[in-house]
C-alpha cells in the first residue's frame, strides 16, 4: 500500500552526499550509497538531506512504520550501524497536526516551513534592536487553522559583537597591510591601519595583529553583545630579543630577581610546510597527538616560541596542550601549557626558554578531550619528522602508517650559528621508543611531491641594534608597575609585603635604527611570596609560638606544609631538629649566643653505662654527655621493646633551666629535645645529665633487654652542630633480685645432672660447694667474681677429680660476703 514514487540523493555538500540507487515501487528497499564503492564523506558532525516521494493507498487508516538502518565508521574502527523506524502518521478529518507562527497581521504567510509540533519556537535572522510582534494558530487535518492567539512581543537583542581599533608601528603610524584575525575571522588593514571583526562571540576573545616587518602581538579583548564595536588598538615593534630565564628568590620583606641577557643569537622560526594544510589530526579518545621532531643546525639552542595551525573541522574550541620534549619523546623540557582551539587559525606561544645543547626536540600538541582540536598537516614535504602518540605510550612516525605529512608546527629557536637549511632527519635523532624508517624520501610513490628539509624564515637578529638595559616590571590587578630601569641582570625588590605573592617580568630596551628606543616583549613571568625565616605560623613575627610550632613538627606532633618546612628550617640543611630550635631562639632573643664559642674541631662524646639494673620490675638509665665547650641544646631518640617496658619522661640532673619536651613517636621510640627559651646554656658539671626511668612490664620478668640511645644532636652556639664522637649506644637492662637466695635445685632426686639456681643483688665474689654426708668437698662448682642479677649452675654428679659418685644423699652451699645458705639433694641412679 505504500509505493516508492521517487527520491534525491542523500546530500551533506556538493562534494559530500550519497548517490539514490533508482528503486521504486511497493514496499520496495531503498538504498543510498558511495558511488566511489566505499562509505562515502558525510561526517557525523554534519546533516545530511534528502526527499522521498510515496503514493499511499487511501485505504490505509492506520500510522506506517518505515525502518531504516545507517551504516558507517568511524575513521580507523571497525564499521557500524544504527537502526531505527520512522513512523507515518494518518491523519483523519479534524485530527491535530500542529502550530503556525506568524508575524502579527501576516496570516497568509507562516515563519515556519513545516507544522510546530512543540509549544515553543525559536525565530532567527531577526533584526537586532527591533520590537517584534507574533501570533500562532493551530492546524487540523485537511489544513484548517484556528483564529490567531494573542499576540506576544519582544525586543531583539544582540548576541554577538564586534571589535575595530587601529595597528600602528612604534613611531604611532597606522600600518597598511597589517593581517587582524580572532578565531577564524580576518581583517586587513588599510592606509589608515583600521581593522573590523564582526560576529564574535561575547567574553574575553584573543585577537591577534600581524605586520611585515614587525613581531605578531596578541590581546585579550572583551567583546560585547551590542550594536557598537568594542574599541583595541594594536602597537607593533619589531622582533627584539627579550629577556629570558626570568628566576624569583623570596626573602624577607623582599624578592630577588635575576635573568639571562638577550643572547644575540640569531633567531629563526623552524617549520617544515609550504603553509598549506591539507588535512589534520587528532586522538579519538583525547589525551594524545601529533608532534614535529626537530634538530637544531648548531648548539647551545634556545627555543623561545613555537606555533601550530589548529583546523576548523570538529571541536575545534576545546583545549590542546602543549608541550617541547627532548628527542627522547619522553623528557620534558617545558609545559605543558594549555590553551583553548581557534578555528582555522594559527596560535602562537611564548613558552619559558629552554637551551639544548645536542640532539633534537619534538613540539607535541595534544587534544585534551575527544574529538579534536584538530592539527593540521601538510602532505607535500614529507620528511620522516611527523609522530602521534603521547609520552606515557610512545610515539609512532606516522610514515609506519603510510602518512606522508609533516607537522605545522613551529619553532622559533636561538643559535649561534647562522642560517642553515636543515636536510632530513637523522636516524640517530629520535625517541626511542620510535622507529623512524630508513627510507624517509627513497621509498615514497614517485608520484609524491618531496622536499624534506626546514624552511627557514628571514632570519631575526638584533645585532645592528643596541642594548641599553632593562625595565623591571611587577604585576598589578589594573596597571603593572615599573619598579626599576637597571643595566644589570639582577635587581632586589624590598617593598613586597610577606606572604603575599607578587609577579614579575623583564624587558629589554634597545636603541633601534628605525624607531628609536623601543622595549622588547616581556621576558618569562615569575612568581614569588616572601616571607619569613623562622615564622612557621606565618604572623610575619618570630617568637615562641614560632618555636612551639618547630618542636612539635621535630616531635612529628604536627606535620609541616611545604612552606612551613622552609620557614622552620632555620640553618637551611634539609632537616628539622634541635639545631633549627636553638638558631631561633637565638631570632627571637634578638642576639648572638657567640660568647661561648667552641673551639674548631671540639667534640662530645656520648656516655652510657653497659649494664643498667632493674629492681623487681623498675629501675634507670643514665645518660651522660662528655663535654668541655658551650651547648645549648641537646636532642636525641630513645628507642626499646613496648612489649617488655615501658619509659617515662626523662629527667635533667642539674640544669633547672633547661626544659625537657618529649613525644612517642610511635610505639618502642620517643623523641627527646632539651633547650632553655632564655638561652641558658648546658651545665655538663654533673656524671648524669638525664635519668631515663624504665619500668618492666612484667614482675617476674628474669631475662635481659635493651635500651637504644639513637641519633644524638648537640647544638652549640647560633645553632651550630657540635660534632659527636660517639652519638648512639645501647644499654642492657638486668633485673636485680632483692636479696641474696639460693634455691632448691631441679629436679630432685635427680639422674645424672641437676640445676642449682641462685640470686645476686648486687656484683660479688660467690663460691658454691658440692659436700657428702661425710662433710667432704667433693666438687667445687662456682668460685668466682659474679654480676648482680639470676644465675644458676649445673651439677653432672661427678667430683673435682671426674670421678662419679654414688647414690645417696648430698649437700651443697654458697658463701658470697656476709651470705651463706646449705641446702640438700638426693642423687638416684
Amino acid at each position: 500500500g505504500v509505493d516508492v514514487i521517487s527520491a534525491t540523493d542523500l546530500v551533506a555538500t556538493e562534494d559530500r552526499y550519497l548517490e539514490y540507487d533508482g528503486t521504486t515501487g511497493d514496499g520496495a528497499f531503498v538504498t543510498w550509497f558511495d558511488p566511489d564503492e566505499g562509505f562515502g564523506e558525510i561526517y557525523s558532525t554534519e546533516t545530511a538531506v534528502c526527499q522521498i516521494t510515496l503514493d499511499i493507498d487511501a485505504s490505509m487508516t492506520d500510522d506506517i512504520e518505515i525502518p531504516w538502518t545507517l551504516s558507517g565508521d568511524e575513521y580507523g574502527d571497525s564499521p557500524h550501524e544504527v537502526s531505527g523506524v520512522m513512523l507515518l502518521t494518518t491523519f483523519h478529518a479534524g485530527d491535530f497536526i500542529g502550530y503556525n507562527v506568524y508575524f502579527a497581521g501576516e496570516k497568509d504567510d507562516p515563519i515556519n516551513e513545516f507544522p510546530i509540533l512543540e509549544t515553543d519556537y525559536l525565530v532567527t535572522d531577526l533584526e537586532d534592536e527591533t520590537e517584534y510582534c507574533f501570533e500562532a494558530t493551530a492546524i487540523y487535518y485537511p489544513g484548517v487553522e484556528s483564529e490567531p492567539s494573542n499576540q506576544a512581543c519582544a525586543t531583539t537583542i544582540y548576541e554577538l559583537g564586534d571589535v575595530t581599533g587601529v595597528v600602528y608601528d612604534p613611531n604611532d603610524v597606522p600600518i597598511d597591510s597589517a593581517v587582524v584575525s580572532c578565531m577564524g575571522l580576518t581583517d586587513i588593514t588599510g592606509t589608515d591601519g583600521v581593522y573590523l571583526l564582526e560576529n564574535l562571540l561575547p567574553g574575553i576573545n584573543t585577537i591577534s595583529a600581524v605586520a611585515e616587518g614587525l613581531d605578531k602581538a596578541t590581546l585579550d579583548v572583551e567583546i560585547i553583545a551590542q550594536s557598537a564595536p568594542v574599541t583595541a588598538d594594536f602597537h607593533l615593534i619589531p622582533k627584539l630579543d627579550k629577556p629570558s630565564g626570568l628566576e624569583a628568590l623570596e626573602g624577607d620583606g623582599l624578592v630577588d630577581l635575576n635573568w639571562n641577557s638577550p643572547s644575540g643569537m640569531e633567531g629563526a622560526w623552524y617549520l617544515y610546510h609550504d603553509g598549506t594544510f591539507e588535512n589534520a589530526f587528532c586522538s579519538t579518545d583525547g589525551g594524545s597527538g601529533i608532534a614535529s621532531l626537530f634538530v637544531p643546525p648548531s648548539y647551545p639552542a634556545v627555543i623561545q616560541s613555537v606555533a601550530f595551525y589548529c583546523d576548523d573541522y570538529g571541536s575545534w574550541s576545546q583545549d590542546i596542550e602543549v608541550n617541547v620534549f627532548a628527542d627522547d619523546g619522553v623528557t620534558l623540557l617545558t609545559g605543558p601549557y594549555v590553551v583553548p582551539g581557534v578555528e582555522g587559525d594559527w596560535i602562537e606561544i611564548e613558552i619559558d626558554p629552554v637551551e639544548i645543547t645536542s640532539g633534537g626536540f619534538l613540539v607535541a600538541t595534544y587534544n585534551v578531550l575527544p574529538g579534536g582540536p584538530y592539527i593540521g598537516v601538510d602532505d607535500s614535504n614529507y620528511n620522516g619528522s611527523l609522530f602521534f602518540g603521547n609520552a606515557a605510550g610512545g610515539w609512532t612516525e606516522l610514515g609506519e602508517w603510510e602518512y606522508y605529512f609533516v607537522g605545522s608546527h613551529e619553532a622559533f629557536v636561538l643559535t649561534s650559528g647562522g642560517k642553515v637549511m636543515l636536510s632530513n632527519i637523522p636516524n640517530n635523532i629520535g625517541p626511542e621508543t620510535v622507529k623512524v624508517p630508513d627510507r624517509l624520501m627513497s621509498t615514497l610513490p614517485e608520484s609524491e611531491s618531496v622536499n624534506a628539509g626546514v624552511y627557514l624564515t628571514e632570519t631575526v637578529s638584533t645585532k645592528e641594534d643596541s642594548l641599553l638595559g632593562y625595565n623591571v616590571y611587577r604585576m598589578n590587578a589594573i596597571t603593572d608597575t615599573l619598579l626599576s630601569t637597571t643595566t644589570d641582570t639582577f635587581y632586589t625588590d624590598l617593598s613586597p609585603v610577606n606572604y603575599v605573592e607578587y609577579g614579575y617580568y623583564i624587558k629589554a630596551i634597545w636603541k633601534t635604527d628605525l624607531y628609536d628606543t623601543l622595549e622588547s616583549k616581556p621576558s618569562n613571568t615569575a612568581f614569588a611570596t616572601p616571607w619569613k625565616l623562622g615564622d612557621p605560623n606565618f604572623d610575619d613575627e618570630v617568637n615562641v609560638a614560632d618555636i612551639v610550632l618547630i618542636v612539635n613538627f621535630i616531635l612529628t606532633i604536627d606535620e609541616p606544609t611545604a612552606e612551613q618546612f622552609r620557614a622552620a628550617d632555620v640553618n637551611g640543611d634539609g632537616e628539622l631538629n634541635i639545631l633549627d630550635v636553638i638558631g631561633l631562639i637565638e631570632l627571637t632573643l634578638d642576639r648572638s649566643m657567640a660568647k661561648g664559642v667552641n673551639d674548631p674541631g671540639m667534640t662530645a662524646d656520648l656516655i652510657l653505662p653497659d649494664i643498667a639494673p632493674i629492681h623487681e620490675k623498675t629501675g634507670k638509665v643514665d645518660l651522660g654527655i662528655d663535654f668541655e665547650g658551650t651547648a645549648y641544646g641537646l636532642q636525641f631518640t630513645i628507642r626499646y621493646n613496648p612489649d617488655l617496658m615501658s619509659i617515662e619522661n626523662p629527667v635533667i640532673n642539674a640544669n633547672e633551666k633547661l626544659s625537657i619536651v618529649t613525644n612517642q613517636v610511635e610505639k618502642g621510640e620517643m623523641v627527646v629535645l632539651a633547650y632553655s627559651l632564655s638561652g641558658k646554656k648546658i651545665n655538663f658539671n654533673v656524671e648524669n645529665l638525664f635519668t631515663i626511668p624504665v619500668e618492666f612490664v612484667s614482675k617476674n620478668y628474669r631475662g635481659k633487654a635493651s635500651i637504644e640511645i639513637d641519633d644524638v644532636i648537640l647544638a652549640g652556639p647560633n645553632g651550630d652542630e657540635i660534632l659527636m664522637d660517639k652519638n648512639s649506644g645501647s644499654v642492657t637492662l638486668a633485673v636485680v633480685p632483692v636479696k641474696y637466695a639460693l634455691h632448691q635445685n631441679y629436679p630432685n632426686p635427680f639422674n645424672p645432672t641437676t640445676t642449682i639456681n641462685y640470686d645476686l643483688p648486687e656484683n660479688a665474689h660467690v663460691e658454691i660447694v658440692i659436700y657428702n654426708m661425710l662433710g667432704q668437698n667433693i666438687r667445687t662448682l662456682v668460685n668466682d667474681d659474679k654480676p648482680f642479677g639470676y644465675h644458676s649452675v649445673v651439677w653432672d654428679g661427678m667430683t673435682d677429680s671426674g670421678e662419679s659418685v654414688s647414690s645417696g644423699l648430698y649437700i651443697y652451699r654458697i658463701i658470697s660476703g656476709d651470705f651463706q645458705k646449705v641446702k640438700k639433694m638426693v642423687l638416684l641412679k
